[in-house]
Protein backbone atom coordinates (compact mmCIF):
# COMPACT_ATOMS: atom_id res chain seq x y z
CA UNK A 1 0.00 0.00 0.00
CA UNK A 2 1.65 3.81 -1.05
CA UNK A 3 2.17 5.81 1.60
CA UNK A 4 -0.21 8.57 2.70
CA UNK A 5 1.69 11.84 2.91
CA UNK A 6 0.60 15.46 4.20
CA UNK A 7 0.57 16.47 0.78
CA UNK A 8 -1.95 13.58 0.03
CA UNK A 9 -3.32 14.52 2.93
CA UNK A 10 -4.41 18.41 2.45
CA UNK A 11 -4.92 17.37 -1.41
CA UNK A 12 -7.98 14.96 -0.34
CA UNK A 13 -9.16 17.45 2.36
CA UNK A 14 -9.45 20.04 -0.06
CA UNK A 15 -11.27 17.77 -2.73
CA UNK A 16 -13.67 16.47 0.10
CA UNK A 17 -14.95 20.09 1.32
CA UNK A 18 -15.19 21.82 -2.18
CA UNK A 19 -17.08 18.57 -3.34
CA UNK A 20 -18.88 17.47 -0.01
CA UNK A 21 -18.83 19.90 2.79
CA UNK A 22 -19.24 23.11 1.31
CA UNK A 23 -22.51 22.54 -0.60
CA UNK A 24 -23.62 21.05 2.53
CA UNK A 25 -22.39 24.42 4.40
CA UNK A 26 -24.03 26.64 1.94
CA UNK A 27 -27.86 25.00 1.74
CA UNK A 28 -27.83 24.63 5.72
CA UNK A 29 -26.84 28.17 5.77
CA UNK A 30 -29.63 29.06 3.27
CA UNK A 31 -32.21 26.53 5.02
CA UNK A 32 -31.72 27.41 8.61
CA UNK A 33 -29.70 30.66 8.45
CA UNK A 34 -31.13 34.25 7.59
CA UNK A 35 -30.00 36.08 4.90
CA UNK A 36 -27.78 38.17 6.85
CA UNK A 37 -26.52 35.27 8.67
CA UNK A 38 -26.04 32.05 7.57
CA UNK A 39 -24.84 30.49 10.95
CA UNK A 40 -28.06 32.40 12.94
CA UNK A 41 -29.22 28.68 14.08
CA UNK A 42 -26.22 27.30 15.13
CA UNK A 43 -25.25 30.71 17.19
CA UNK A 44 -28.73 31.02 18.69
CA UNK A 45 -26.69 29.62 21.89
CA UNK A 46 -22.84 30.81 21.09
CA UNK A 47 -20.19 27.88 20.55
CA UNK A 48 -21.63 25.76 23.18
CA UNK A 49 -24.62 25.36 21.33
CA UNK A 50 -22.77 24.01 17.77
CA UNK A 51 -20.65 21.43 20.40
CA UNK A 52 -24.15 19.73 21.23
CA UNK A 53 -25.10 19.69 17.33
CA UNK A 54 -21.93 18.06 17.12
CA UNK A 55 -22.70 15.73 20.08
CA UNK A 56 -25.62 15.17 18.08
CA UNK A 57 -24.06 13.95 15.00
CA UNK A 58 -21.26 11.88 16.60
CA UNK A 59 -24.23 9.98 18.46
CA UNK A 60 -25.77 9.33 15.16
CA UNK A 61 -21.95 7.73 14.12
CA UNK A 62 -21.64 5.92 17.88
CA UNK A 63 -25.18 4.28 17.13
CA UNK A 64 -23.98 3.53 13.67
CA UNK A 65 -21.20 1.69 15.18
CA UNK A 66 -22.54 0.09 17.37
CA UNK A 67 -25.46 -1.49 14.72
CA UNK A 68 -22.75 -2.48 12.86
CA UNK A 69 -21.62 -4.48 15.74
CA UNK A 70 -24.50 -6.34 16.10
CA UNK A 71 -24.45 -7.45 11.82
CA UNK A 72 -26.58 -4.00 10.53
CA UNK A 73 -24.96 -2.30 8.08
CA UNK A 74 -25.52 1.75 8.24
CA UNK A 75 -26.28 2.58 5.19
CA UNK A 76 -23.51 4.87 3.15
CA UNK A 77 -25.26 8.09 2.99
CA UNK A 78 -26.40 8.29 6.25
CA UNK A 79 -22.29 7.58 7.54
CA UNK A 80 -21.47 9.80 5.33
CA UNK A 81 -23.77 12.42 6.16
CA UNK A 82 -23.42 12.18 9.71
CA UNK A 83 -19.39 12.72 9.05
CA UNK A 84 -19.78 16.03 7.30
CA UNK A 85 -22.09 17.35 9.44
CA UNK A 86 -19.86 16.43 12.05
CA UNK A 87 -16.88 18.17 9.84
CA UNK A 88 -18.95 21.32 9.63
CA UNK A 89 -19.79 21.78 13.29
CA UNK A 90 -16.03 21.49 14.22
CA UNK A 91 -15.30 24.58 12.33
CA UNK A 92 -19.04 26.48 13.61
CA UNK A 93 -17.54 25.87 16.87
CA UNK A 94 -14.22 27.51 16.18
CA UNK A 95 -15.62 29.93 14.10
CA UNK A 96 -18.61 30.98 16.68
CA UNK A 97 -15.70 30.73 19.99
CA UNK A 98 -13.44 33.51 17.57
CA UNK A 99 -16.52 35.94 17.18
CA UNK A 100 -17.46 35.27 21.03
CA UNK A 101 -13.99 37.01 21.94
CA UNK A 102 -14.33 39.98 20.09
Amino acid sequence: MKQYTAADLERDIEQRDLKFLQPIRLDRGRRYGTDKDVLANVAAFGWPGAVISAMECQMRLNNMAKALMAGVAPREDDLLDACRDLTNYSHYIEILYDRSKK
